[in-house]
């Protein structure tokens, strides 16, 4: 059996760079460049204080995260990522295999489909999206995890996953008035939403 290998990057921000750089560019590093490399499993980008950063790779075997080492020297993508950190900082990067995976037995699921008003453009609701789930989301307790799908009928879901199904509702009632929810949401012509739970 193939062990998953996982990747522990820590991360100091350049002088001059903030945390809405860190997250800008991040965001565009995953889209472009991550979620295109074979054996990617997952990542996550973690605060852990006075401006020190942690970011969390996963890949299927230690041969797909060393192909991926080498794509990041010709990536202008992965160059404007590293342009965000303070490559003169002394950091290790640990690489470690995976024994185990404990996920929670159930989460709560809001699955809501829409479609783009009209003038609006993927790049416009993607840069709403972000700002809505770092601004707001992440800071919602019970909050565990977004995801954004793109239907071929031009349909787009969004998928919230919460702690439980009436923490995934909450979660829902309190975008109104936030402004970050407001503007994802006068981007979109909702279609249906939907609660429910993981088995």
């Amino acid at each position: 059996m193939t062990e998953h290998v996982t990747i522990l990057a820590p991360i100091k921000l350049a002088a001059g760079k903030t945390e809405a750089d860190l997250i800008a560019v991040s965001n565009r590093f995953q889209r472009e460049f991550a979620d295109n490399q074979p054996g990617f499993i997952r990542r996550e980008l973690l605060r852990k204080g006075d401006g020190e950063y942690l970011d969390i790779i996963q890949f299927r075997s230690r041969e797909d995260a060393e192909a991926v080492v080498e794509k990041e020297k010709t990536s202008q993508v992965c160059r404007d990522f590293f342009a965000v950190m303070d490559m003169s900082a002394s950091v290790t990067i640990d690489q470690c295999a995976s024994l185990a995976t404990y996920d929670g037995l159930q989460v709560g699921v809001e699955i809501a489909r829409f479609r783009l008003r009209t003038g609006v453009s993927e790049a416009d609701l993607q840069l709403a999206y972000g700002r809505m789930e770092q601004r707001f989301l992440v800071q919602q307790a019970g909050y565990v995890s977004h995801r954004l799908v793109k239907l071929p009928d031009g349909v787009y879901v969004d998928v919230t996953f919460a702690a439980d199904q009436q923490v995934a509702e909450r979660i829902c009632a309190s975008w109104i008035g936030q402004p970050d929810c407001d503007s994802f949401l006068a981007l979109i012509e909702p279609e249906s939403i939907e609660f429910g739970a993981t088995v």
